[in-house]
Protein backbone atom coordinates (compact mmCIF):
# COMPACT_ATOMS: atom_id res chain seq x y z
CA UNK A 1 0.00 0.00 0.00
CA UNK A 2 1.00 3.76 -0.88
CA UNK A 3 1.66 6.13 1.58
CA UNK A 4 -0.52 8.45 2.36
CA UNK A 5 0.89 12.00 1.80
CA UNK A 6 -1.14 14.74 3.81
CA UNK A 7 0.23 18.76 3.01
CA UNK A 8 -0.13 21.23 6.29
CA UNK A 9 -0.29 24.68 5.73
CA UNK A 10 0.50 26.47 9.11
CA UNK A 11 2.88 23.51 10.41
CA UNK A 12 5.06 26.33 12.07
CA UNK A 13 1.95 27.53 14.48
CA UNK A 14 0.60 25.58 17.56
CA UNK A 15 -1.82 23.02 15.68
CA UNK A 16 0.28 22.54 12.67
CA UNK A 17 3.47 21.49 14.43
CA UNK A 18 1.57 19.58 16.91
CA UNK A 19 -0.44 18.17 14.16
CA UNK A 20 3.11 16.74 11.69
CA UNK A 21 4.21 15.00 15.56
CA UNK A 22 1.01 13.80 15.73
CA UNK A 23 0.67 11.90 12.68
CA UNK A 24 4.97 11.02 12.87
CA UNK A 25 3.64 9.56 16.05
CA UNK A 26 0.99 7.12 15.29
CA UNK A 27 0.97 6.85 11.85
CA UNK A 28 4.20 5.41 11.97
CA UNK A 29 5.10 5.16 7.77
CA UNK A 30 1.78 4.85 6.44
CA UNK A 31 0.99 8.52 6.50
CA UNK A 32 3.44 10.93 5.19
CA UNK A 33 2.90 14.43 6.22
CA UNK A 34 4.83 17.07 4.39
CA UNK A 35 4.66 21.29 5.83
CA UNK A 36 3.48 23.30 3.16
CA UNK A 37 5.13 27.14 3.05
CA UNK A 38 3.76 29.83 2.51
CA UNK A 39 6.50 30.67 -0.04
CA UNK A 40 6.48 27.11 -1.37
CA UNK A 41 2.90 26.41 -2.89
CA UNK A 42 5.10 24.45 -5.69
CA UNK A 43 5.97 21.73 -3.44
CA UNK A 44 2.00 20.44 -3.88
CA UNK A 45 3.38 19.81 -7.45
CA UNK A 46 6.22 18.11 -5.93
CA UNK A 47 4.70 15.62 -3.31
CA UNK A 48 1.67 15.49 -4.85
CA UNK A 49 -0.52 14.80 -1.65
CA UNK A 50 -3.67 12.94 -0.92
CA UNK A 51 -5.24 15.88 1.64
CA UNK A 52 -4.63 19.12 2.46
CA UNK A 53 -5.08 20.57 5.71
CA UNK A 54 -5.06 24.33 5.59
CA UNK A 55 -4.23 25.76 8.97
CA UNK A 56 -2.21 28.72 7.84
CA UNK A 57 -3.52 32.51 8.49
CA UNK A 58 -2.56 35.89 8.35
CA UNK A 59 -3.36 37.49 11.80
CA UNK A 60 -1.92 40.74 11.50
CA UNK A 61 -1.74 44.10 8.91
CA UNK A 62 -3.65 46.21 7.12
CA UNK A 63 -7.40 45.10 5.97
CA UNK A 64 -5.44 44.56 2.80
CA UNK A 65 -2.48 42.23 3.69
CA UNK A 66 -5.15 40.19 6.28
CA UNK A 67 -7.40 39.71 3.07
CA UNK A 68 -4.37 38.54 0.91
CA UNK A 69 -2.65 36.25 3.19
CA UNK A 70 -6.11 34.49 4.46
CA UNK A 71 -8.50 34.61 1.02
CA UNK A 72 -5.38 35.40 -1.24
CA UNK A 73 -3.62 32.37 -0.05
CA UNK A 74 -6.49 30.23 0.19
CA UNK A 75 -7.61 30.99 -3.47
CA UNK A 76 -3.41 29.78 -4.05
CA UNK A 77 -3.57 26.87 -2.69
CA UNK A 78 -6.74 25.68 -4.75
CA UNK A 79 -4.94 26.53 -7.80
CA UNK A 80 -2.00 24.96 -6.72
CA UNK A 81 -3.98 21.63 -5.79
CA UNK A 82 -6.66 21.96 -8.87
CA UNK A 83 -2.99 21.83 -11.27
CA UNK A 84 -2.24 18.48 -9.67
CA UNK A 85 -5.52 16.49 -9.70
CA UNK A 86 -4.30 14.27 -6.42
CA UNK A 87 -5.78 16.08 -3.61
CA UNK A 88 -9.26 13.70 -2.63
CA UNK A 89 -9.51 16.39 0.83
CA UNK A 90 -8.87 19.52 1.85
CA UNK A 91 -9.37 20.95 5.33
CA UNK A 92 -9.71 23.97 6.21
CA UNK A 93 -9.84 25.22 9.61
CA UNK A 94 -11.09 28.93 10.57
CA UNK A 95 -11.52 30.54 13.49
CA UNK A 96 -14.55 31.76 15.75
CA UNK A 97 -13.50 35.60 15.06
CA UNK A 98 -14.85 34.98 11.40
CA UNK A 99 -18.55 35.93 14.01
CA UNK A 100 -16.72 39.34 15.01
CA UNK A 101 -16.53 42.25 12.70
CA UNK A 102 -12.66 42.23 12.90
CA UNK A 103 -10.42 42.62 9.82
CA UNK A 104 -9.31 39.21 10.79
CA UNK A 105 -12.58 37.70 11.16
CA UNK A 106 -13.80 38.97 7.84
CA UNK A 107 -10.68 37.50 5.72
CA UNK A 108 -10.75 34.07 7.59
CA UNK A 109 -14.60 34.17 6.73
CA UNK A 110 -13.99 35.24 2.71
CA UNK A 111 -11.70 32.90 2.58
CA UNK A 112 -13.55 30.07 4.27
CA UNK A 113 -16.34 30.71 1.74
CA UNK A 114 -14.08 30.44 -1.20
CA UNK A 115 -12.99 27.21 0.10
CA UNK A 116 -16.53 25.93 0.75
CA UNK A 117 -17.43 26.93 -2.68
CA UNK A 118 -14.86 25.38 -4.10
CA UNK A 119 -14.33 22.36 -2.70
CA UNK A 120 -18.24 21.27 -3.64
Amino acid sequence: MNNLVVGITGFNGFVGKNLLLAFAAVAGDKITPVGIPRNNLGLISQVKPHIIVHLAASIRGTEEELISGNEGFTVAILDEVEKVGTVKKFFFLSTIQEHSDSCYGVAKKRARIVAESRCK
